[in-house]
């Protein structure tokens, strides 16, 4: 009777997990501890992605087998983007230095920033050598989850920005893919989809909860010289977004030690709040909406020719992270359709270094049956398996019909 219990007991834990798992999203770990525990977490959309842990994947539904896949994946780690992101720091700093102005940590905070300047010149916006192997690692893994569509597939769709990072990581994955199956063959395009359009500049990060003389403090070491040609909040986003990078570069160096962990955390709450505001639903944007039901025409029109030919099929589709934001936000994954209005509540529950990291990637895998009419769908973000917050008697498997009107009933909604 007591073993009879537990196992009722268990499944009745179960049941309720599913049953109220659109209000229990929320991270067990609080942003803060996360960050303190790895400071790159704060590098936000500059977070280098991680290899997930091997999860045992949730079994097909019985007479299900895969049919097609779309992959829609943010750039790799790159370099960054502008030769001004280096210079405008350096100068700075070099300017100071002829008129004796740096302290023992500015002179040695300019000899890093002038060896990061140098290691980039040539390759800004490139993707690096972590880049690579990113998208190399998620092409062998996706090849060998999904072996009955990559080993059957004859043609791979493939799709990408005019972005020289986007096209980049492209080749990484293609290369590992024809070598795991050398006879697949690859249709390439680049860019002329009209859903990759509508995008928007890259957003600025307003600081209010960081004080930036702290650390102008510790480089010069005189305060009217600071008062008078230092631009410190300028400064200390110019040298925090220089010490991000270096996660994805191929160097010893740690610019982080210079913040606190306190400023670190300040600084990405500030940042993530920025990101929250310009790619969720405050504000809306219209061209952004436009750009989402174009790119959910486009797959439910891919998924329509799998089934139809009987053929496995893949597309892969490689842009910037807001094109991967808006389809997450137009399936409410992970909280991309929170509604908020303050930077502690989004850091609760929506998280950069999480959502979309480089190197960030959406997995739309299509299942059919021969004995059921019915398509099923599986999400997997950041190759992990993810629900969408409607009914399902085999979650995180769904009737695509249904996500197909969930999805039109959310945009709908913008």
């Amino acid at each position: 009777r007591i073993l009879r219990n537990m196992m009722l007991l268990n499944l009745l834990t179960s049941l309720l997990s599913v049953l109220l798992w659109p209000w229990n999203d929320t991270p067990a770990t609080d942003a803060r501890q996360e960050i303190y525990a790895d400071l790159y977490r704060a590098a936000g959309s500059l977070y280098v992605y991680k290899e997930p842990r091997q999860e045992k994947s949730t079994p097909i539904p019985r007479g299900y087998t895969p049919i097609a896949l779309q992959l829609f994946a943010r750039n790799g780690s790159r370099y960054l983007m502008q030769e001004t992101d280096y210079e405008r720091p350096r100068q700075i700093l070099q300017r100071a230095q002829a008129a004796g102005k740096l302290t023992a940590l500015g002179r040695e905070v300019l000899a890093e920033v002038d060896s990061l300047a140098t290691l980039a010149r040539g390759h800004y916006g490139e993707i690096t050598r972590a880049g690579i192997e990113q998208h190399r690692g998620i092409a062998r893994r996706m090849f060998y989850r999904h072996k009955e569509i990559f080993g059957r597939a004859k043609t791979i769709e493939v799709v990408s920005t005019p972005s020289l990072h986007c096209q980049q990581s492209m080749q990484s994955q293609c290369a590992q893919l024809l070598a795991l199956n050398p006879h697949l063959q690859f249709s390439t395009d680049i860019a002329s989809h009209s859903w990759f359009s509508g995008l928007i500049s890259a957003h600025t990060t307003e600081l209010t909860s960081v004080n930036p003389y702290r650390l102008m403090g510790c480089l010069f070491n005189d305060t009217i010289y600071i008062r008078q040609h230092i631009k410190a909040c300028s400064l200390f986003q110019q040298l925090f977004l220089l010490a991000a990078n270096i996660q994805s570069l191929d160097c010893r160096l740690d610019l982080f030690r210079i913040f606190t962990r306190d400023e670190c955390y300040a600084y990405w709450r500030d940042d993530n709040y920025s990101i929250f505001r310009k790619y969720t639903r405050t504000p809306r944007f219209d061209a952004g909406k436009e750009a989402t039901e174009l790119l959910m025409s486009s797959i439910e029109q891919q998924a329509q020719k799998s089934v139809e030919r009987q053929q496995p099929s893949a597309m892969l589709c490689f842009g910037n992270e807001e094109n991967l934001l808006r389809l997450c936000e137009a399936l409410n994954l992970n909280g991309c359709s929170l509604q908020a209005t303050t930077s502690e509540e989004v850091a609760t529950h929506w998280r950069s270094y999480q959502l979309f990291p480089l190197g960030a990637n959406l997995q739309l895998v299509f299942y059919r049956s021969r004995k059921n009419p019915r398509i099923l769908v599986k999400v997997l973000l950041n190759e992990r398996e993810t629900r969408i917050p409607i009914p399902s008697d085999t979650a995180p498997y769904y009737d695509w019909e249904q996500v197909k009107l969930f999805v039109h009933q959310m945009l709908a909604k913008q």
